[in-house]
């Protein structure tokens, strides 16, 4: 899971602790692990899984969304239904989709050539759902801001 990911499972365990929602089990053993490696010397970013690996960058993962992003548009439009297109159809409709995502990158040709590359590497497999939820791996999808304001 990169730290992208983390962050938001982080800020949705801070909600559910605002809001009064008891804690599973397995937060409770998150929790007490967490604090005892922290206790023990362990840096809080390595222990909760804000550090990024070696190799990796927050550019990667927010890429990586991106392409998560562009996957589920595809999946959803070539998904059966009377609005349904062709895989290759949708290809050439998400050109614009990832110039637009990825407008910075310098020296890339973002084509229906490339994301048809991208679409069939097993790297991403796990993005071509229709269904993606805010806490998949690599999700482009953000929490929903909370009502609760912060406590000072």
């Amino acid at each position: 899971m990169n730290p992208l990911d983390t962050r938001k499972q982080l800020a949705d365990f801070a909600r559910q602790m605002r809001s009064g929602e008891p804690l599973r089990a397995d937060q409770r053993d998150f929790l007490a692990d967490a604090f005892e490696r922290i206790a023990n010397g362990e840096k809080p970013n390595e222990v909760l899984g804000l550090k990024y690996q070696r190799g990796n960058s927050e550019s990667d993962a927010i890429a990586r969304q991106n392409w998560s992003f562009i996957f589920h548009w595809i999946a959803g439009s070539t998904a059966e239904g009377p609005d349904a297109i062709t895989l290759e159809e949708a290809f050439v409709r998400a050109v614009p989709i990832a110039q637009r995502l990825f407008q910075n990158q310098k020296g890339k040709q973002y084509d229906a050539d490339y994301i048809r590359q991208r679409w069939y590497n097993t790297d991403y497999a796990h993005m071509r759902s229709v269904e993606r939820g805010i806490f998949d791996p690599d999700s482009p999808y953000e929490i929903p801001p909370s009502n609760t304001k912060p406590r000072v």
